[in-house]
């Protein structure tokens, strides 16, 4: 009986971990959104949302890390409990910053700019 009430304890902790940026699915976005532009304003586009993706998937990450890390110790995740800012908005923020990307690798395809994605 024990040992079901600390692993059902321990699952509502992990419930509210913050998720890792790597485990976020990005959000569709359909390329249509950036038909008719250049390759040169898609890289640029591309460019300027994986620079702006980058720190809050770092942010992100980090409280992950922390909230795992809580748990383990504590049994509480600490970095969610620390982090000021609303986690499920961020999540859903790099979801739809995911999903931007790749609309605009699907775009740069569809027009004949690169093979690959970045």
């Amino acid at each position: 009986m024990k040992i079901k009430l600390c692993a059902f304890v321990a699952l509502g902790v992990l419930a509210g971990c913050a998720t890792r940026p790597l485990d976020i699915k990005p959000t569709p976005v359909a390329s249509s959104a950036y038909a008719g532009k250049s390759c040169s304003q898609l890289e640029a586009e591309l460019y300027r949302t994986s620079s702006d993706l980058a720190p809050i998937m770092a942010l992100q990450d980090r409280t992950a890390r922390h909230d795992v890390d809580g748990v383990f110790w504590l049994g509480l995740p600490v970095g969610s409990m620390m982090d000021k800012t609303d986690i499920k908005a961020r999540e859903a923020k790099i979801a739809e910053m995911k999903g931007n990307m790749d609309a605009i690798n699907d775009a740069r395809r569809k027009g004949g700019c690169v093979s690959g994605t970045l």
